[in-house]
């Protein structure tokens, strides 16, 4: 491999880590339950209390969201330039949404979990735009 190639590929691969997180956190709840005492459980029934739309509303946006950023996603692995305005497209409209989502519980895992989700898209934005691999998006328009 050579130099000018691995920025490349630790790119990709941060992509990659970005949607595989962003996959696990869609659908963990599905699969893991974790037995927690009565008062912990009775918090996390708070989430989502006060949200503008039904749960199950919600739950079909996501599930378009986490299509349509795994889609950008493979878009900014083949450094596609519509990918970075989509990108954005989806950092923005994930930043607002979350003001109809109602109260948002999280265990001290989960919140960390979240902030790297979210520390990943801010990193992501600054390669797309302000590094040398933002001319490979150039070079594909």
């Amino acid at each position: 491999m050579s130099f000018n190639q691995s920025p490349k590929i630790y790119f990709k691969l941060l992509v990659l880590l970005s949607v595989g997180l962003y996959v696990v956190w869609f659908y963990a709840p599905y699969f893991i339950h974790i037995d927690h005492e009565p008062e912990v459980l009775d918090a996390l029934s708070w989430n989502g209390f006060g949200a503008k739309l039904s749960w199950e509303v919600l739950e079909v946006g996501a599930h378009i969201f986490l299509f349509g950023y795994g889609v950008t996603c493979i878009g900014l692995i083949y450094f596609r330039h519509w990918a970075r305005i989509a990108f954005v497209f989806f950092v923005g409209i994930s930043s607002i949404a979350t003001l109809g989502f109602g109260l948002h519980v999280y265990s001290a895992i989960g919140a960390l979990y979240v902030q790297i989700m979210y520390m990943l898209d801010g990193f992501i934005l600054a390669v797309i735009f302000f590094s040398k691999l933002s001319g490979e998006y150039e070079k594909n328009t």
